[in-house]
């Protein structure tokens, strides 16, 4: 019969050999959630960028469409606020370009690979406002051929801006893509020798992150209604703002110098606009919210009065000019502005709780890489431990 002293290196193997295994699974399971929350972040993080550059689109065609309209109305008969309106709206640019330059050198940093450069494209919208305000100082000031030569470089700048935004908005839903969330994922569990990391976390910080992890599951941004609800308003909002640019754009130029593509562009978004409406009511109506199902009731109705009143007021100032088209265009705008704030009830998140909840992702991502830090230096104890009771065991069967 085996004597005590010879099953004590024995003994020692086995339990090496087990906490060797212990330490091994909790780096797997520990790597296996880490990568889980990443990709659970990055969704939510691809869908901000979409919702970010979708504004920020909505914004070029804002000043576009202001420094247009004041371009139109000459600044009389009181329609003289498109230098302020087009200045908040450059405001608005500038404050998402910052947000979106803080995601690129903090979460998302090095994972874009598309040309566009952020700091290029502050510079280019700054242009792009820039020649809008010398556009409209030109039409005021000098008449139609002289702002017409401009609004074509101006339109143009417009175009390009939007598809380098585009772009960014494709290229982050196509990162999200390539390492999508597990759907049969759950939220990380304690109890299991497998799971005895979740511990190293400390019990407030491993409390912080099961609730945080939770409550990215539940609101998923391909599950949350409310999200994919603002996202369909900001495009609805967008065609909004792009018929009112368009046919204030042919108010202007009155359709000379080839400057003629306002009738066509206003119809093609009117028809966008009308194809996603029915789509967006069906969504508001699922989202069992009376006071928001009522606000659109009569969305279509007032939709296809705005869009009426804009053909009418384009026809107004092409025949007549601003005497004629003037009256029409406060009424025009009026109804623009009544359709952007029934939209704007419904785009979301806000940026700000947006930014606290980075805060969130940025200290359990610290939390994160120190536990790992922390079992790596278990797993090298372990395997030195196993070295050591193999080396006793080796040792005892050679003296016996």
């Amino acid at each position: 019969m085996p004597s005590a002293s010879s099953l004590r290196p024995v003994a020692a193997v086995v339990i090496s050999l087990f906490l060797l295994l212990v330490a091994l699974l909790n780096v797997r399971n520990h790597h296996m959630y880490h990568g889980r929350f990443l990709a659970l972040v990055n969704e939510h993080l691809a869908t901000h960028i979409v919702m970010q550059t979708n504004r920020m689109i909505n914004d070029v065609f804002q000043v576009q469409q202001f420094l247009t309209d004041i371009s139109a109305t000459m600044g009389l008969d009181g329609l003289d606020d498109g230098f302020d309106r087009a200045w908040q709206a450059s405001e608005s640019f500038q404050g998402r370009l910052a947000q979106l330059r803080l995601l690129f050198s903090g979460p998302w940093h090095g994972k874009m690979s598309s040309t566009v450069s952020l700091d290029d494209l502050g510079n280019r919208f700054q242009l792009f406002h820039s020649t809008g305000v010398e556009m409209a100082q030109a039409y005021i000031h000098s008449g139609t051929l002289r702002g017409n030569e401009i609004m074509r470089r101006f339109d143009a700048e417009a175009d390009a801006l939007a598809d380098e935004l585009t772009k960014i908005s494709e290229e982050s839903a196509v990162i999200f893509s390539a390492n999508p969330y597990p759907e049969e994922s759950d939220p990380v569990a304690s109890g299991a020798l497998d799971r005895l990391w979740v511990y190293l976390m400390g019990t407030e910080i491993r409390t912080h992150f099961q609730n945080f992890h939770v409550n990215l599951i539940k609101n998923r941004p391909k599950n949350n209604l409310s999200q994919q609800t603002g996202l369909l308003a900001q495009d609805l909002s967008t065609q909004v703002v792009q018929i009112q640019q368009w046919l204030t754009d042919i108010s202007v130029t009155r359709g000379q110098d080839g400057l003629n593509r306002g009738w066509e562009n206003a119809h093609s978004r009117a028809i966008r606009f009308l194809s996603a409406q029915a789509e967006f009511q069906k969504m508001v109506q699922e989202m069992n919210d009376r006071q928001k199902a009522q606000s659109i009731v009569e969305l279509q109705p007032h939709f296809e009065r705005y869009y009426a009143t804009g053909l009418a007021m384009a026809t107004a100032y092409i025949e007549g000019g601003a005497p004629h088209g003037n009256p029409l265009m406060k009424q025009f705008d009026a109804m623009a502005d009544e359709l952007n704030d029934i939209l704007q009830k419904f785009i979301e998140p806000s940026p700000d709780d947006f930014q606290i909840g980075m805060v969130h992702v940025d200290f359990l991502q610290y939390s994160l890489h120190d536990t790992r830090n922390v079992l790596m230096i278990i797993l090298f104890l372990m395997f030195l431990l196993n070295g050591i009771s193999l080396w006793w065991l080796d040792l005892a069967r050679r003296s016996g």
